[in-house]
């Protein structure tokens, strides 16, 4: 017996519906942040011209000059240690890393954060906005960039190497 039309239209009207409803699981909202694992950057080497390790001042230097760059802001600056934050929409997102630096290196790593999404799970295993690892990955490469032309290095020299 074949149903009559009616009776097929609301067939197809409820299981639209019903794969709708269980499409909506999947999808996520607009506003879903996209995460990553957060890297500390440890043991970067910045070297002078002859080879040698780049002194700390200059290190420091590179360092406050590629923060501000990219709109970091020095929050704390002890010897050997500066906390620098990174603010957006006024405040409501923010984040400070830890930079350590001595002759010849410096290492970034991760210092607090809100509404970045970052959680830990029992592992260890730290996950964060995608947004704070493209920060960090341009601070980490302008600092390295500002201690090669506050050495003198041109970056034609490095490549020669």
């Amino acid at each position: 017996m074949i149903a009559p039309a009616h009776d097929m239209k609301m067939l197809i009207g409820r299981v639209l519906l019903a794969l709708g409803a269980a499409g909506m699981l999947f999808v996520q909202p607009a506003h879903a942040v996209r995460k990553a694992f957060v890297v500390d950057h440890v043991g970067i080497k910045v070297v002078s011209p002859d080879g040698s390790p780049q002194p700390p001042a200059e290190i420091r230097s590179a360092i406050i000059a590629g923060a501000d760059r990219h709109g970091w802001k020095v929050k704390q600056d002890t010897p050997e240690k500066i906390q620098l934050e990174r603010a957006e929409r006024n405040g409501a997102i923010w984040v400070t890393v830890e930079v350590s630096y001595r002759a010849g290196s410096f290492d970034i790593r991760y210092g607090d954060s809100a509404g970045l999404e970052y959680a830990s799970d029992d592992q260890g295993r730290r996950v964060i906005s995608r947004n704070y690892q493209k920060w960090v990955d341009n601070l980490v490469s302008t600092i390295s960039k500002y201690a090669l032309r506050i050495s003198g290095q041109s970056f034609g020299e490095l490549e020669k190497k």
